[in-house]
């Protein structure tokens, strides 16, 4: 039986999942963190999602994120978002 593998590309040598566009990859990889920036950074499968919204519960004082649409509009993942 012959194993699977998960599929991937590889950008500039090191492998990566198939959303990923390489462009906004390799021009994020340049970012640089301002003052009043938050960062997180979570091991993939440790509840990055769960960690995020109580990041969010934190800096709105406690009040609850009104929608999917507000959460996702104050998260963003370096990978995969186009910065300005």
């Amino acid at each position: 039986m012959k194993c699977k593998v998960p599929k991937y590309q590889a950008i500039d040598g090191v492998p990566r999942c198939l959303g990923i566009e390489p462009e906004i990859f390799r021009e994020n990889i340049k970012f640089k963190a301002g003052k009043g920036d938050v960062m997180q950074s979570t091991f993939p499968k440790s509840g990055t999602h769960w960690i995020q919204y109580v990041t969010q519960l934190i800096l709105k004082k406690g009040h609850p994120i009104a929608s999917h649409k507000e959460f996702t509009t104050n998260s963003c993942f370096l990978e995969y978002t186009k910065l300005n």
